[in-house]
């Protein structure tokens, strides 16, 4: 029997999903009644899922070749959408605006954040998997 072998970064995604799911039941279900606690919880497990992506992936091969969206990029991209959940959470607390349009705008958000990290992801799969292509070697002509 062969045994698939799942790589260390998929393992890391699939752990924080399923603690992220299991924070959502939890709430869904009225065991955690305090939202603002699994709002804080799912944006701790994101950002550590983003930092073990990101450990796993530098440090096991090294950056292969750069790109437009790096690892700190990346970072900084979901530090300002967890900054920017913050103040929608602080709209619904101080009943600016309504819990349900809260609720709503900060589930747009986490899933835009956990749309670009997958997508950022694959993205940089592709790019380490498709061969370089080796540069030509250009002889000096050496003129006497």
């Amino acid at each position: 029997m062969t045994r698939l072998k799942i790589p260390a970064v998929f393992r890391v995604v699939l752990r924080g999903y399923l603690v992220i799911a299991m924070l959502f039941f939890l709430w869904h279900f009225r065991l955690i009644d305090n939202l603002g606690l699994v709002i804080f919880s799912i944006t701790v497990v994101s950002i550590s899922m983003l930092f073990g992506v990101g450990y796993l992936l530098l440090n096991s091969s090294g950056p292969v070749r750069s790109g437009n969206i790096d690892i700190p990029n990346t970072v900084l991209i979901f530090v300002k959408g967890a900054l920017v959940m913050y103040f929608i959470s602080l709209l619904g607390t101080f009943s600016i605006v309504s819990l349900e349009i809260t609720g709503l705008l900060m589930a747009l958000v986490a899933f835009g954040l956990a749309l670009f990290g997958t997508m950022s992801y694959v993205l940089e799969i592709f790019a380490r998997t498709t061969p370089v292509k080796k540069p030509r070697l250009v002889r000096a002509r050496v003129k006497l």
